[in-house]
C-alpha cells in the first residue's frame, strides 16, 4: 500500500511514501454505486435541512491505501516513486459557537461568518446553535461559507443543538437524545431537578459527489461516503461524560463505515498540560466553586476502542496554540476530532492539524482538521 501525504492543504505538491508493511486485515467492503440521493427528511422541530442549488464541484485523486498506527498516533514513511490513482483531501472545522454570541454579549454572527469562510472548510461541526436569538443564523452561515447542506438537531425544545454544514449532499441523518447529564435544582430553593440534556447529530455524507474547487467530475467507481457524528457532553462532570461517550460509543458500532466524531467534550486530557498548566486549571477551578478537573476518561475510552486524536496525531502536548477555550484566556483543549478505527483502515490520514486563534466570534475558538483519503475501496455499508 502506498500513502500519498500533501504537503499542505492548500498545496498541489505532492510527497509519495514508500510501501508500508501491513497485516492483512480481510477484503475491504466492495465500493457500492449510489442510484440516487436520499433526502434528510426528519419531523420538524427537531431537525432543519437546508440545500441550496449552488452545490460545487471539486476534483479529487486516489491512491491505495497506507496507514502505520502506533498508540493512538499517524506514523509515515520514507518518500518514493508512485503510481497516482485518486487521492481526496477533506478539511473538518469543529467549532463551538456559543449561541452566536461573544462573550461581550454582541452578536457574534458576521464575525463567525467571517471567520469559518476564512478557512474555506469541506464540512463543519458545530455546537451551541441557538436559533432562538438567530433563527436565520445557520442558513446565513451556510451561504457565507459555501456549504449548501445543511443538517440541524435542536435537542432542546428543537430550537437549540448541534449542527453540520457541508460541502457535501447529505446521504443519512440519525438523532439521538444522549443518557446521562448533571441534574441541577432550577429554579434555586424549588426543589425542582432539572437534568442538563445532550443530543447526538450523525450524518452521513457522499462525498464522491461533485464539490466546488474544480469543475472535474469524480467517477463513479470512486463512491465515497463518510459520517460525521457530532456531540457536546457535559460541561461539569466526567461521570456523566463517561456515560454519554459511553452511549454515542454504543451508537456508533452500528457504523461500518469511516466516521469521525467531533465536537466540543468538555474533557481535559493530562497529556495535554504541563505541571504549571494543570495548576492554572485546577486554581480557576477553585476561584469559581467547580469540582477539580479530572483526567478525561470518557476520551480515553475511544483511544482504548481504536479512534485517533486528530490534533494529538500530529502535534504533540507542547505545542501552540493547543486551547480551545476561551478566547479570553485560553487554558483549556476541550474541542476534538476523533477518527473511526474503519476510517483509519479505508485510508484516511491526518495531514494536519491546528485551532485557529485568530478566530473571532465565539468564546471558543475553532479546531481545524485536514484529512486526506487514500483508497480504491472506502465505501462502507449502513
Amino acid at each position: 500500500a502506498r500513502l500519498q501525504v500533501l504537503s499542505r492543504y492548500s498545496s498541489i505538491h505532492v510527497c509519495w511514501l514508500s510501501v508500508l508493511q501491513w497485516h492483512e486485515f480481510g477484503s475491504l467492503v466492495a465500493s457500492m454505486t449510489a442510484s440516487g440521493r436520499i433526502a434528510a427528511l426528519l419531523a420538524p422541530p427537531l431537525a432543519l435541512h437546508f440545500t441550496s442549488t449552488s452545490a460545487q464541484r471539486m476534483t479529487v485523486a486516489r491512491v491505495e491505501p497506507g496507514l502505520n498506527q502506533t498508540d493512538g498516533r499517524l506514523i509515515t514513511a520514507n518518500c518514493s516513486t508512485a503510481r497516482t490513482e485518486q487521492n481526496q483531501r477533506l478539511r473538518l472545522v469543529q467549532y463551538n459557537i456559543r449561541g452566536f454570541t461573544m462573550p461581550d454579549g454582541q452578536s457574534g454572527l458576521d464575525a463567525i461568518c467571517r471567520s469559518v469562510s476564512a478557512l474555506q472548510p469541506d464540512i463543519v461541526s458545530l455546537n451551541e446553535v441557538d436559533l432562538r436569538k438567530q433563527p436565520q443564523g445557520l442558513q446565513t452561515l451556510a451561504e457565507a461559507s459555501s456549504l449548501p447542506h445543511l443538517q440541524f438537531f435542536g435537542h432542546v425544545q428543537g430550537r437549540y443543538g448541534n449542527a453540520l454544514l457541508s460541502r457535501f449532499p447529505i446521504l443519512h441523518t440519525k438523532e439521538v437524545h444522549v443518557r446521562g447529564g448533571t441534574e441541577l435544582e432550577w429554579p434555586k430553593g424549588s426543589g425542582n431537578f432539572r437534568r442538563i440534556g445532550r443530543g447526538m447529530l450523525q450524518v452521513t455524507l457522499d462525498v464522491s459527489a461533485q464539490s466546488s474547487l474544480s469543475p472535474s467530475p469524480v467517477s463513479a467507481s470512486a463512491g465515497k461516503t463518510i459520517t460525521v457524528v457530532v456531540t457536546h457532553l457535559d460541561h461539569m462532570s466526567e461521570a456523566q461524560r463517561i456515560i454519554q461517550m459511553s452511549h454515542v460509543l454504543e451508537e456508533m458500532t452500528f457504523l461500518k463505515m469511516p466516521h469521525i466524531l467531533a465536537g466540543d467534550l468538555n474533557a481535559l486530557l493530562t497529556d495535554d498540560y504541563s505541571a504549571s498548566e494543570w495548576v492554572q486549571v485546577e486554581d480557576r477551578a477553585r476561584q469559581n466553586g467547580w469540582t477539580l478537573p479530572a483526567d478525561a476518561e470518557c476520551v480515553r475510552l475511544m483511544l482504548r476502542q481504536g479512534y485517533v486524536d486528530a490534533f494529538r496525531a500530529l502535534n504533540p502536548a507542547t505545542s501552540s496554540p493547543k486551547f480551545t477555550a476561551h478566547t479570553t484566556r485560553p487554558m483549556y483543549r476541550i474541542d476534538y476530532a476523533l477518527l473511526s478505527p474503519s476510517a483509519l483502515q479505508a485510508g484516511i490520514t491526518v495531514e494536519g492539524a491546528f485551532v485557529d486563534s485568530t478566530a473571532l466570534g465565539s468564546d471558543h475558538f475553532p479546531l481545524v482538521v485536514d484529512l486526506s483519503w487514500n483508497g480504491t475501496s472506502c465505501r462502507g455499508r449502513l
